[in-house]
């Protein structure tokens, strides 16, 4: 198995996050997931 980049395994979560127009929420929480992680400058 390959292991994945950290933008490649970002990527990953958002498009198996479950999403239908109008109800993004879980893609929602994944992206503050990863935003909160991000250091600030």
């Amino acid at each position: 198995m390959v292991k994945l980049t950290e933008t490649q395994q970002m990527l990953k979560d958002l498009t198996d996050a479950n999403g239908v127009p109008g109800n993004e929420q879980e893609a929602r929480d994944i992206m503050n997931q990863y935003i909160s992680l991000m250091p600030m400058k």
